[in-house]
């Protein structure tokens, strides 16, 4: 009752909270006042933002064409869990995804990170999920080809990418998505 902690009660890092009671923040199973391995950055310092690299988005009817779907991490710290992003299905068009691919020609020749994902088609569009251990290094990103594949004449629509909140540690879910027109000519 003399307001310093007993032996029993150490706060070794010194945050006012016996170490039996405080929290396990970075996950590893550890309460942090004895936690000796670095916290990471916190959730608000990963930032995850959507974009995508194509070439000529008009098509023919039967035209196929590959789109490399990019998860950014702009904020300059390396993600934390698991990542998912949810790809909605397009009137008049057909998304694919070969998880072995791992280069692909939209313009040039281009590597690309489908062995690091798994994918689910929900019936209303294509759920992708990190594989277990894949991190998006700091300011890097994770390339996700897919094939678009024309079905119908005379359609319009996009390619649009949601990543999921707080998805691999992410914060600011005002930048989480992407939008690509496309159309089908004849």
């Amino acid at each position: 009752g003399d307001g310093t902690l007993n032996d029993v009660d150490l706060d070794t890092d010194n945050d006012g909270i016996p170490n039996t009671t405080d929290t396990d923040d970075d996950g590893d199973g550890t309460l942090d006042g004895v936690d000796t391995t670095p916290q990471g950055p916190s959730a608000s310092d990963i930032d995850l933002f959507p974009n995508a690299t194509f070439g000529s988005m008009t098509f023919n009817v039967g035209d196929s064409k590959m789109v490399i779907i990019n998860i950014n991490e702009i904020k300059g710290n390396p993600t934390n869990g698991t990542i998912s992003f949810f790809v909605p299905s397009a009137t008049g068009f057909t998304f694919g995804f070969d998880p072995t691919m791992t280069t692909t020609t939209v313009v040039a020749a281009e590597t690309v990170n489908n062995t690091s994902w798994t994918v689910l088609d929900t019936g209303t569009g294509l759920l992708f999920t990190s594989k277990s251990g894949v991190v998006i290094p700091a300011g890097l990103r994770s390339r996700v080809a897919i094939s678009v594949t024309a079905n119908t004449a005379g359609t319009t629509a996009t390619i649009t990418t949601n990543i999921t909140p707080n998805s691999g540690g992410d914060a600011n879910s005002n930048n989480n998505v992407s939008v690509v027109s496309m159309s089908v000519q004849n």
